[in-house]
């Protein structure tokens, strides 16, 4: 079974603050590219650096802000299609 498909939405990105360490980004990629294949929510936090702000929030360009509706609960989910 794939990490993906066993999470509701894997979150990923780097560390921030002064000792905070680099984070790759083929490791971003791979999970992007898995949750994409398995349909699932993916969602990219930050760079990282010494602010939180430092990197930006980019991943090939992109934001991505996915998010697994499926834990929201229905009332909720009427409202914000309401």
């Amino acid at each position: 079974m794939s990490i993906c498909r066993a999470s509701l939405g894997p979150s990923s990105g780097g560390e921030s603050g002064p000792r905070a360490r680099p984070s790759d980004e083929s490791w971003a990629r791979q999970i992007r590219d898995i949750c994409e294949r398995d349909g699932v929510a993916f969602f990219f936090k930050q760079w990282g650096g010494a602010r939180p702000k430092s990197g930006g929030r980019l991943l090939d360009g992109e934001e991505w802000n996915g998010f697994p509706w499926q834990i929201v609960p229905k009332p909720i989910l009427d409202q914000i299609s309401a």
